[in-house]
């Protein structure tokens, strides 16, 4: 079963770390790998970095001990800096990041997997799924805006990844971790850290299989806030407009892409998540 080790909730910031603080935080993340990856492994590593509370007192080591959405953004790209230039060394890699620079994700992808001989499509899929998983499966009112993938020369990955929630000024921040993948949409959750916020809806939740399956039954239903199964005997009534006004307007947003998602309703959702990427 897929690992997806963590969560953890944030105050969302703006702003930027200064540079002298950036330059400190990338040399000491660079000695810290080097320590990790020397006497525990680079497996160790990819563990450790999937957990949200080593990561948070990662970044606190590292000189960015606020309790801050900015957390992710300046650990993350301070390991990119550091990591990078000897990846050879360490057998680690880091793609992606905030913004524009998590879309070059799949192209660092496949020109890692060049020069090591993994397999970049494969990646490449995993980098998409996880994406997806985290912003459309669950529609927890979070907006995915840094993707980064950590991988190391053998194959093994690990995710960490930031989703935004404007209206309640909070970010959230997602830990993936590859061993044992058979599933990404069957309970990859290893535990989830964070407030309640209200109800949300997640397909990949097995409780969820009925709704995962059915899928889509027509934009009437969605629109009207009826869903209803192929099972004649059970109905499944959501009252989107109540309880999920979010998932409700995405809808109303998306009719062309759901019109799609109808005409092949055979497609399991881990194949819609990866196919379909305007949803």
């Amino acid at each position: 079963m897929i690992t997806r080790s963590g969560q953890a909730d944030l105050p969302l910031h703006t702003g930027k770390v200064p540079p002298w603080l950036y330059e400190r935080m990338a040399r000491m993340a660079r000695a810290i790998v080097e320590a990790v990856v020397a006497d525990y492994g680079k497996s160790s590593f990819l563990s450790k970095i999937s957990d949200p509370y080593w990561f948070q007192a990662l970044g606190s080591v590292l000189g960015m001990d606020w309790h801050s959405s900015g957390i992710t953004t300046s650990v993350m790209g301070a390991l990119k800096q550091a990591v990078n230039p000897i990846s050879k060394e360490l057998g680690l890699y880091v793609c992606g990041g905030r913004g524009g620079y998590s879309r070059r994700t799949p192209d660092e992808l496949m020109n890692y997997s060049d020069r090591t001989g993994l397999d970049g499509k494969a990646l490449v899929r995993s980098s998409r799924l996880t994406a997806k998983v985290d912003n459309t499966a669950i529609q927890d009112g979070f907006q995915i805006y840094l993707h980064s993938f950590i991988i190391s020369d053998t194959g093994e990955w690990s995710v960490v990844q930031q989703g935004m929630n404007g209206p309640i000024g909070m970010a959230r921040r997602y830990h993936w971790h590859s061993p044992g993948v058979k599933s990404f949409v069957e309970d990859p959750h290893a535990s989830i850290v964070g407030e309640y916020m209200g109800k949300i809806l997640n397909l990949t939740d097995t409780n969820a299989d009925g709704t995962a399956d059915d899928k889509i039954v027509t934009t009437d239903d969605i629109f009207s806030g009826t869903v209803n199964t192929d099972d004649d005997t059970e109905a499944l009534t959501y009252e989107f407009d109540k309880s999920f006004p979010e998932i409700t307007k995405h809808a109303e947003a998306y009719e062309a892409e759901i019109e799609k998602l109808i005409e092949n309703m055979n497609q399991d959702i881990e194949t819609v998540l990866v196919e379909y990427r305007d949803i």
